[in-house]
């Protein structure tokens, strides 16, 4: 099934699929504090958010919520410089 999608959502694909079989190194943070910390609204950008935090804590990249807001500053500020 991850073979027929696109490669840009098989990359995703992939590393969720992995973050389900691995024990879960979660961060605690909540769909609230996203958009707390980075002042956006409700929506689906905080799931996809959430979910791309997920895949960068199992992966060990955030290990705590510091450097979780750290994390997603960054991700906002790659996605705005893209634009």
């Amino acid at each position: 099934l991850v073979s027929r999608l696109d490669p840009s959502r098989r990359n995703r694909a992939v590393a969720l699929r992995r973050l389900a079989r691995r024990r879960r190194r979660g961060v605690s943070v909540s769909g609230a504090d996203v958009m707390q910390w980075l002042g956006i609204p409700a929506g689906p950008r905080v799931g996809a958010l959430l979910s791309d935090l997920a895949v960068a804590a199992a992966s060990g990249k955030v290990k705590n919520r510091r450097e979780a807001r750290h994390w997603l500053s960054g991700q906002v500020r790659k996605a705005s410089s893209a634009l």
